[in-house]
Parts: structure tokens; C-alpha cells; sequence
């Protein structure tokens, strides 16, 4: 499935969703096989840049980790889409074991701690793990 597909979908799930506080609050089981976990966020044109200096900070970070492919990748909704998320980053990972081992980590808190962006717009976000169904 192309990455511009899944977009589309995931806007569609928010739109049925119909709030960030319905898709918060549902419990997130962490699949046992790969999936890509999907943030909406609505940013402030003033947090854009710290959003893609926590990006690359925690992309340098799951590299050290030794989880070459984890990588945190920033869209930017076009304007005009009926939603009041304007951002989109996602993730693919390759396992549970993966996903938790990074998550866990030290660096990973470190990361999490310097880029503070990141957690205040994580608070009124939508957020989902997918798999891909073949």
C-alpha cells in the first residue's frame, strides 16, 4: 500500500472517529508482526520547526539504537482537507520486540526529554498502529 493510500485512509478514520480524544482513549495493543504507527497532529506554524528538529533528533537516535529502518517521517496535510490535523508523521517497525526495545530505551527518554514539542502535540493528537492486510 503506498504511503499517500494510507494517509488517505487514516483521514478517513479520524473523520469517522469524529474526535482525537475518541482514538486517544482505545487501548493500543502492540502487534506481534510489522506495523507502521500513524500520528495526526494540528501544529502551530511557531512548532514546525521544533517538530522537525525532534524528528531528525529521534531518527538519529533510533540509528545509534541499531533500528536502521525505524524512522520517523513528517508529512504536511495540503490545505483544504476537512480536518483540524495539518501534520502527519509515521513509522514503520519491524516487530513488537523492536518497537518495544527502542520505546524503552534510555536514549529514547532522553530523546523524548529534549524535544518537548513532541509530547505537548502527541496530547491532542490521533494516534493508531496499522498493519498492512495482504
Amino acid at each position: 500500500m503506498t504511503k499517500q493510500v494510507f494517509l488517505a485512509c487514516a483521514v478517513a478514520l479520524v473523520m469517522g472517529l469524529g474526535s482525537s480524544a475518541n482514538a486517544q482513549h482505545m487501548p493500543q495493543a502492540v502487534p506481534d508482526e510489522p506495523f507502521t504507527t500513524f500520528h495526526l497532529m494540528a501544529v502551530e506554524p511557531t512548532d514546525e520547526g521544533a517538530l522537525k528538529a525532534a524528528i531528525d533528533d529521534f531518527n538519529g537516535e533510533f540509528k545509534k539504537e541499531g533500528c536502521a529502518g525505524c524512522a520517523y517521517h513528517l508529512l504536511r496535510m495540503l490545505s483544504g482537507s476537512q480536518t483540524p490535523y495539518n501534520f502527519a508523521v509515521y513509522a514503520d517497525w519491524p516487530s513488537q520486540s523492536e518497537y518495544t526495545r527502542i520505546h524503552d530505551s534510555v536514549a529514547y527518554a532522553s530523546t523524548a526529554a529534549r524535544n518537548p514539542v513532541f509530547a505537548a502535540l502527541e496530547e491532542k493528537q490521533f494516534y493508531g498502529r496499522f498493519i498492512e492486510i495482504h
